[in-house]
């Protein structure tokens, strides 16, 4: 609107400016036909000639000539309000006011309206759709209730006659809620049943009864399952069935019985891609913790859901799960330690490394890796024995008896880690120990193995032909040590970020370890596989170099 009433103004100091007509009393009294110089005179000079008595109401007397000018005044005022270039103007301001304005406000007005109806229409739309949240809520609340609700038959026919097609849906759902209540309860009571017959009488299968309680659970709608879409007391009644076999599958991951972990152990020197022994288990997949939320890898290596984390807020994080880096909440804890198949009293700090405290520092835990500043006041290590920690290390000691006790501390159950010397596995994760080249080898800043001598295999661009001694690749002595240490199954090795990787059925020759470092530039999800798509160039690098430098770990001759 402003751009045509600047029209306007622009129009107006135009014909103000023009030079064609100028107003003056000579063009006035011309445009007359005469003068009259007795408007200028005094009254009393003219009576004599110019006089005729008209008489008023209030009896005063009027000349005839003050009529003759009053008209001749109105006429002159006339022509100055009535002029051609005057009236051109109003008729162009009233068609710019009435075709460029009016119809712009116009258009204007109707699109408010419009909009004004949307709002109105939404506001309606979305009372109703919580109405009937409510309701819907509200009716399996009444369903799960402790104390039955009984209704006559009568009262039955009279809710059938008014009832609707939503109330009818509620019905359907609510039979839904109580059909898989039972279904879980039936299933998981089976399962767990079977387990339990299985670890007796043959402990052989327990990997692979634990294999179909990870599908069973892996098939569960989980979508429909979620606390954002239920209520919070239906919530908890249909995830109550799942608790005991979740908390039974707990024990058999952190169960110190041999015949577990042996299957889980490497029990040769030698990985092997064959379909038929290589493990493409779910250490890289998104997956279910034990409150029933997906969890899946971060930068760090460590498992995180993205909710609220528990126990005491810390002063490290901003009270979320993740999901990229920083502290996981104690269920995606406990998958980090399942995952990684650590022994009792280890956890895994947040910068991604496994770490436990030690015979000499029973309570302080440390990582062993190369991390410490080179002020003097240390060999430059985490511990791993004694000494300073790392600030991770330092985080997960302020955590341990808190937000992770009920893992790090001995348990009725046995599903959770110890601090008794007696039960608690101090081995040799973390500390300096021969490779299988007879060369030490520790820790360096990756979480890696690594024993400065030489690389072997073919010279690769990414490094100075040195293993180590604090990151990059190793030799293949060291990644031995790496798989071994870690417990890895076939077919996995430890990429330079010093995670561990492996390739997917998809693409068998394709190494991904499955974290969140990817860009963000819309090619990817951000995730390095894990089964196809792109790669983090950490897993490039050992994708080149799994055929030349570590071939005989890798195929497994």
């Amino acid at each position: 609107m402003g751009a045509q009433l600047s029209k306007i103004n622009l129009k107006l100091i135009e014909l103000t400016t023009t030079d064609d007509l100028t107003l003056s009393s000579d063009t006035i009294v011309s445009s007359y036909g005469k003068e009259d110089i007795n408007l200028f005179l005094p009254i009393k000079f003219t009576t004599d000639t110019k006089t005729s008595l008209i008489l008023s109401d209030d009896d005063c007397r009027i000349f005839n000539y003050e009529n003759k000018l009053i008209k001749q005044i109105r006429n002159h005022l006339s022509l100055l309000t009535n002029t051609t270039e005057q009236i051109a103007i109003n008729d162009e301001i009233d068609h710019i006011l009435m075709k460029d304005i009016y119809e712009l406000i116009t258009n204007q007005y109707q699109r408010a309206m419009k909009d004004i109806q949307h709002i109105f229409n939404t506001k309606e739309e979305l009372q109703r759709t919580i109405k009937e949240k409510l309701d819907i809520d509200k009716n399996i609340d009444e369903f799960i209730s402790t104390v039955p609700y009984a209704t006559t038959r009568v009262e039955e026919e009279k809710k059938i006659e008014v009832t609707t097609t939503t109330s009818k849906q509620q019905q359907v759902d609510v039979g839904f809620q109580k059909f898989l209540g039972f279904s879980l309860q039936m299933l998981t009571s089976v399962l767990l049943i079977l387990i339990r017959s299985a670890e007796k009488n043959d402990p052989s299968i327990i990997n692979q009864m634990l294999t179909l309680a990870n599908q069973f659970c892996e098939q569960i709608p989980i979508e429909r399952l979620s606390s954002s879409i239920l209520s919070p007391t239906t919530h908890n009644l249909l995830w109550k069935p799942l608790q005991p076999l979740t908390n039974y599958i707990n024990e058999l991951y952190l169960s110190e019985d041999q015949h577990v972990s042996n299957q889980s152990k490497v029990d040769s020197s030698a990985t092997s891609t064959d379909e038929i022994t290589t493990v493409f288990d779910d250490h890289l997949e998104r997956t279910l913790n034990s409150q029933g939320q997906y969890a899946h890898l971060g930068s760090t290596g460590k498992f995180y859901c993205g909710s609220t984390l528990d126990g005491p807020q810390c002063s490290c994080c901003n009270g979320i799960c993740g999901p990229t880096n920083g502290c996981n909440c104690s269920a995606c804890m406990l998958l980090d330690v399942q995952k990684r198949v650590l022994s009792r009293g280890w956890l895994v700090n947040s910068d991604g490394a496994s770490a436990r405290c030690s015979q000499v520092m029973p309570t302080t835990f440390y990582c062993g890796r190369q991390v410490m500043p080179d002020d003097g006041t240390s060999d430059g290590y985490c511990g791993p024995t004694n000494g300073p920690q790392c600030t991770a290390c330092q985080r997960l000691n302020e955590q341990q008896n808190d937000r992770y006790g009920a893992i790090w501390t001995v348990r009725d159950d046995s599903s959770a880690t110890s601090t008794d010397e007696t039960t608690t596995v101090f081995d040799d994760r973390l500390e300096r120990t021969l490779n299988s080249q007879g060369q030490y080898a520790r820790l360096g800043s990756t979480g890696k193995f690594y024993c400065d001598g030489t690389l072997d295999g073919p010279q690769c661009s990414c490094c100075n032909g040195i293993c180590g001694p604090t990151n990059g690749c190793n030799c293949s002595a060291c990644m031995l040590l790496d798989v071994q240490k870690r417990a890895l199954p076939r077919g996995w090795l430890v990429n330079s970020d010093g995670a561990s990787a492996r390739c997917s059925q998809v693409m068998p020759t394709t190494f991904y370890c499955s974290r969140k470092v990817m860009p963000d530039d819309g090619t990817s999800d951000g995730y390095c596989g894990s089964t196809n798509r792109s790669q983090c160039e950490a897993c490039q690098r050992l994708s080149q170099q799994r055929r030349g430098r570590y071939k005989h770990i890798w195929i497994g001759q």
